[in-house]
């Protein structure tokens, strides 16, 4: 994941969590960002494990499983 100097943070719109099997976790995010045009939302999955007395995020996808609220329920 590359930082872009162009944007600013503004803020973080809504987190989910799921469990998953392995006892990590997966969040499901969306975070507004602003740049020169404007204000825009971002999409964001990715994993956050324990590893001993950290927690570490990984596998990060630009994106939003369109059933994710559903996946979350089978878990």
């Amino acid at each position: 994941m590359k930082l872009n100097l162009d944007q600013t943070f503004k803020s973080v719109d809504y987190t989910y969590y799921t469990q998953n099997k392995d006892g990590s976790f997966t969040a499901t995010t969306q975070a507004t960002f602003e740049n020169a045009m404007g204000t825009h939302a971002e999409n964001w999955t990715f994993k956050i494990a324990a590893q001993g007395n950290s927690y570490f995020a990984s596998d990060f996808k630009h994106t939003i499983d369109k059933n994710y609220i559903q996946q979350g329920r089978k878990k």
